[in-house]
């Protein structure tokens, strides 16, 4: 259930999301970086992330279909 409230509230407001999960998990602002000085950024530039981000919902989304369909097999078995 967590999963999917966390999902929605990427899936709908993905900026705010985003920089609440920052805020909580890292330390004053320090995940905020000046693509014209800092590496990361450099190497790994915005649609990396986006991109990245985009893969891990819909590899998660698949897991917790395949774990529910999963789930109804044995359910159905078991009555």
């Amino acid at each position: 259930m967590g999963a999917v409230v966390i999902g929605s509230a990427f899936a709908i407001a993905f900026d705010q999301a985003f920089t609440i999960f920052h805020d909580l998990l890292f330390p004053a602002g320090n995940w905020e970086f000046d693509p014209a000085t800092d590496r990361l950024v450099q190497l790994f530039p915005y649609d990396f992330w986006t991109e990245t981000s985009v893969a891990i919902a819909v590899v998660g989304l698949l897991l917790t279909l395949e774990t529910w369909a999963f789930a109804r097999r044995l359910a159905q078995r078991s009555a």
